[in-house]
């Protein structure tokens, strides 16, 4: 059964469920979400990235949805893809599409 944020968009609750285990993963290991986030989009730029402790490196280099690989003195965190355009608005505090999705993304970033 699919999980619809927005009428028309089923991937839209994979993609907010990636985002909500980011922020976990950040909480759990005291980061900024934000940071953090940003050095996702950091890694997709240029291969890979740190944020503090983790290392997070884009496996797979796409415009839509690049692969990632998070670790921690070479151990695997999290391995999974993310929707980069939404990546990159709740990263940069952009524009949203609605009040319901403005709501999502001020919950992932408390």
């Amino acid at each position: 059964m699919w999980v619809i944020d927005r009428i028309g968009d089923p991937t839209m609750g994979y993609d907010w469920r990636t985002l909500e285990h980011f922020r976990w993963i950040a909480k759990k290991h005291n980061l900024d979400i934000q940071k953090f986030l940003t050095s996702i989009i950091r890694a997709w730029a240029r291969g890979t990235a740190r944020c503090e402790k983790l290392s997070v490196e884009c496996l797979i280099k796409t415009d839509d949805y690049p692969r990632f690989r998070v670790t921690e003195a070479g151990h695997l965190i999290t391995q999974t893809k993310v929707n980069l355009k939404l990546l990159k608005d709740v990263a940069e505090g952009g524009p949203v599409d609605s009040a319901a999705l403005s709501r999502r993304i001020l919950y992932i970033l408390r």
